[in-house]
């Protein structure tokens, strides 16, 4: 085989190596932010149905409109408050009849309900103590009769949110040391094929900078591409997830998204110049019998 045909051997062989490096990143980085998208989603998840769980305040038949207009005011002054309507005598009423059916008050001769005011709570204060607190708080004003919360519901909620969470951690360090193993794997078997060039180049006298230069530049390289089609992939699967479930949308944080591409491509081209780093090192301290 002349020399011409080794060049060109080295060099098809080069470039498989290197597609090879490529669409490895490529389905590792995909399968981290999928994964990574889904955690997002569940988070959001989370949080709506903390949002939809309502405090009821029960007004005393007392209370005059100015009291309750305050008591509206000091209540969306809080940043616990995530929305808040105020529920009338007549409107309670109303509400009852159509869950019950019939007109509860035509049978009674009067109206029994009191008025109220509906409030979701913030996603971080929906927890036992804070609306232990809140609810505390607002039975000193003396206009307050009662404050209802489904205390047994927010509780087994955040019990199995907790046990989700720490199971999603732990899944998550595992699939990141999996990322970090499976990238690192891929560089140095695409650097593989060519540890005897590295070597070459070595003992002809090029400094250790020279030689890593130009192949560190093409991990970043490779890594950029990675990344690019990582992300691309997982657009394509958010975009036919979003038209197949429209709501979750809604749930996703677009800044959140953009951390998560912003955090991949760090991720890609961090390991990819690290991995480059340490493997052409490793091949510069073997001796040549080591090589084979």
């Amino acid at each position: 085989m002349s020399e011409q045909s080794n060049l060109n051997y080295f060099r098809r062989k080069a470039r498989r190596s290197s597609v090879t490096a490529v669409i490895s990143i490529t389905l590792v980085l995909f399968l981290l932010g999928l994964f990574s998208v889904l955690v997002m989603n569940a988070k959001m998840l989370s949080d709506y149905v903390k949002e939809n769980l309502q405090v009821q305040i029960f007004i005393n038949e007392e209370a005059d409109p100015k009291q309750i207009n305050d008591l509206a005011k000091q209540l969306r002054a809080n940043p616990y408050v995530k929305q808040l309507d105020y529920v009338s005598k007549e409107e309670a009423v109303k509400i009852l009849t159509e869950d019950l059916g019939e007109n509860f008050v035509d049978f009674l001769g009067y109206n029994p309900l009191l008025a109220s005011f509906n409030l979701t709570v913030a996603a971080s204060y929906a927890n036992s103590d804070s609306l232990g607190r809140v609810k505390k708080a607002l039975l000193v004003n003396p206009i307050v009769k009662e404050v209802y919360y489904q205390a047994g519901v927010l509780d087994l909620l955040n019990k199995n949110i907790k046990t989700i969470a720490a199971i999603v951690g732990a899944f998550s360090l595992l699939l990141l040391l999996i990322t970090i193993t499976l990238i690192n794997n891929s560089i140095r078997l695409s650097l593989y094929s060519q540890r005897f060039i590295i070597k070459s180049m070595q003992l002809v006298g090029a400094t250790s900078w020279f030689i890593k230069k130009p192949y560190l530049l093409k991990s970043l390289l490779q890594g950029g591409i990675s990344v690019v089609l990582a992300v691309g992939l997982l657009y394509l699967v958010i975009y036919f997830g979003d038209r197949q479930i429209p709501d979750l949308a809604g749930l996703r944080d677009e800044l959140l998204s953009l951390y998560i591409g912003a955090a991949l491509l760090g991720l890609g081209l961090v390991i990819s110049f690290v991995s480059t780093w340490m493997a052409i090192n490793r091949y510069l301290h073997y001796k040549i019998d080591e090589l084979y």
